[in-house]
């Protein structure tokens, strides 16, 4: 209940159109504007940012995903590109002065899929000992051992 990209799984290389619905719980609230903050494969590159606009009350995809029985005030970002390389879109929503939705702190993850729509293998136990290993430092194998 918080974005839907249309046509299902984003593609890798190709674009792509997603929703984010602003003033959801722990959301950035009413007025102002949305932007998508985004990379791919846990932050890789530059991130990029992309401006929403608000997803018109007549627009087909509010029937085809059901967002007006939702609720809410629902954006949208078309096109959104997605890296060549990407296994994995990484993505944050802010209004642009400093209030950000990122899951919690936990950021956005979406599957990337390949050309026939099916989702890319991703390793997920190197992405987040990547992770862990970011926010702790190198892993102590002599701690470890003790543990």
């Amino acid at each position: 209940d918080v974005y839907y990209w249309l046509g299902g799984t984003p593609r890798a290389g190709d674009s792509g159109i997603i929703y984010n619905r602003r003033n959801k719980a722990n959301g950035l609230g009413d007025g102002g504007q949305v932007l998508m903050h985004m990379g791919y494969n846990g932050w890789q590159g530059d991130a990029r940012k992309v401006g929403m606009r608000t997803l018109a009350h007549d627009h087909p995809a509010r029937a085809e995903h059901w967002l007006n029985d939702k609720g809410g005030d629902w954006w949208i970002a078309e096109p959104v590109y997605v890296h060549p390389e990407a296994k994995v879109v990484d993505f944050v929503f802010s209004n642009g002065d400093g209030k950000y939705d990122n899951a919690g702190g936990k950021d956005y993850h979406s599957p990337v899929g390949d050309e026939d729509g099916e989702v890319l293998e991703v390793d997920q136990v190197v992405q987040r000992e990547a992770v862990l290993e970011a926010q702790h430092g190198a892993h102590d194998e002599a701690a470890a051992v003790r543990a």
